[in-house]
């Protein structure tokens, strides 16, 4: 599952790269032009959205990562990073350029370079001199564009992808079915040389865990034990 970190923005490269060596690579990011929409995955290219920050929360709550963005780093010390979709299949943001809408693309070959502008952040291909823009006069088309006015001005939401593990303490009752009659009784005694088959059902759950299976210790008998 993923989680917002906090609803205060980063804007500037220190700030990311703080974040980033905490350990926070995935980012929501919200250009500074005019609606301040937000950058999504659009299968193919990357387009933008007017949405708000609690949409785009409630929207990656739900399973849908469209919004969400990962820093893969090239150089984190130089804030360099290439730039992919969370939502996997052709991930990676591509070469852009100018005045064209930019493209996905399975291989990473293009890395982005962060840098500041009035306490907002700016991300420059590292193929050309342009930066991701959201284009003032179209404002769903990001292109390429060689200056780094507002349209290529961006905060950044960090996000955090968590691992929950669910815990359950619950105590269960042992039965068995009889295989004629498909009839359930609870188990009261097991004879020698039975075995058991434990079978677990596990409906569908968005976070993965994991099962235990204990048997406590055999009840120690002192006396003589016969078998008749």
């Amino acid at each position: 599952g993923y989680e917002l970190v906090t609803t205060t923005p980063i804007g500037t490269t220190s700030a990311l790269k703080s974040t980033w060596d905490s350990g926070i690579t995935h980012y929501a990011m919200q250009n500074q032009n005019k609606q301040y929409r937000y950058l999504i995955n659009n299968g193919s290219t990357v387009g933008s959205a007017d949405v708000e920050l609690t949409d785009v929360v409630e929207a990656f709550r739900g399973g849908d990562l469209k919004h969400v963005w990962e820093l893969e780093a090239y150089q984190a010390n130089n804030y360099r990073f290439y730039i992919k979709s969370a939502t996997g299949g052709q991930p990676y943001i591509g070469i852009p350029i100018d005045n064209t809408q930019i493209t996905l693309q399975a291989t990473k070959s293009n890395y982005f370079t962060f840098s500041e502008n009035g306490g907002k952040l700016c991300m420059k291909s590292s193929s050309n001199i342009n930066y991701i823009n959201v284009y003032g006069g179209q404002q769903d088309k990001v292109a390429g564009w060689h200056d780094n006015d507002a349209g290529s001005q961006f905060y950044l939401y960090p996000i955090e992808k968590k691992v929950i593990e669910p815990k359950f303490d619950a105590d269960i009752d042992l039965k068995t079915i009889d295989a004629q009659t498909a009839v359930v009784t609870p188990v009261t005694q097991i004879n020698r040389n039975d075995f058991i088959n434990v079978l677990v059902t596990v409906a569908y759950n968005e976070y993965s865990g994991k099962f235990k299976f204990e048997v406590n210790p055999w009840t120690t008998k002192d006396e003589e034990i016969t078998y008749e």
